[in-house]
């Protein structure tokens, strides 16, 4: 349970929530490259949940989690530790990343289901939020995920709001989703615009003071609001596949290190409050 101190801070905060995606899986990341990504892109975040004030979340299928585990035992330490002092939550995916809605439905419901067990004996809880695959939606993943144990997804905002029309203020608060056979599970939003927003700063593209900036245009003393901070890939801050990407940018880990200097920011300042997705 959130402490009464730390839930009054939300109150008067925008909460900003994250959702790191680590797939070493995805089809740019050669098998010689592994020990590079883990090194670069993980055990950073890792280091950012160490940072006092810093909450956030990591989805990983289970096949990158199999694979953390046989290339790099002290990572998946790491990890567990930052699982259970509270400061990472891990977010369910599946036994692999695959896009629900293209296959068969018993296959999607083994790959959820197993997949969330798998999460259980790894880190001694199962996830209670799972972030939906290539963030792509379909009435009849909703009973799958439910039947799976799951309480809520993690799904784009941008895309259905514009075609739905939606107001712009529901952005800030959980939904329900309603699914096929009049099944119903809880939604966060993430926002497309606000990651790219992220990455352009963590790329040297932006300034801090321009992200932060931004993050206050989203930002209400009179209402609780949530916003997903980042809800995209790990692997693009301080690796590229290929050689070139021992040049690119400003440097090695220099990408990560901008993304630890807007957390310390975002922890320093008072209208914001770094929370983790059950938050």
């Amino acid at each position: 349970l959130v402490g009464a101190a730390h839930a009054a801070c939300f109150s008067m905060a925008l909460s900003l929530f994250t959702v790191f995606h680590a797939n070493l899986a995805f089809s740019s990341v050669p098998p010689a490259d592994v020990p590079r990504v883990l090194e670069r892109c993980l055990w950073p975040l890792v280091d950012a949940a160490a940072i006092p004030g810093v909450r956030l979340g990591l989805e990983l299928p289970i096949d990158t989690l199999d694979l953390i585990a046989a290339e790099d035992p002290l990572l998946l330490d790491g990890l567990r530790a930052a699982h259970a002092a509270g400061r990472l939550e891990i977010v369910g995916s599946g036994l692999v990343q695959a896009i629900l809605p293209l296959v068969p439905a018993a296959i999607g419901q083994l790959n959820l289901t197993a997949g969330r067990e798998r999460y259980r004996a790894a880190f001694g809880r199962a996830p209670r939020i799972a972030y939906l695959h290539e963030q792509t939606y379909a009435a009849g993943l909703v009973p799958l995920y439910r039947e799976a144990g799951y309480e809520a997804l993690v799904a784009e905002w941008e895309n259905p709001a514009s075609t739905q029309g939606w107001p712009e203020r529901r952005r800030y608060q959980a939904a329900w989703v309603e699914g096929t056979a009049a099944s119903r599970i809880a939604c966060l939003w993430n926002s497309s615009v606000t990651f790219q927003r992220v990455q352009r700063y963590a790329h040297g593209e932006t300034t801090l003071e321009e992200l932060l900036a931004y993050l206050a245009t989203h930002h209400d003393a009179a209402e609780a609001r949530a916003l997903c901070l980042y809800g995209n890939d790990c692997e693009v801050f301080d690796y590229r596949p290929g050689e070139g990407g021992l040049r690119y940018g400003v440097g090695m880990r220099g990408e990560w290190a901008r993304v630890h200097a807007l957390f310390r920011a975002l922890v320093a300042d008072d209208r914001f409050a770094l929370v983790t997705p059950s938050e």
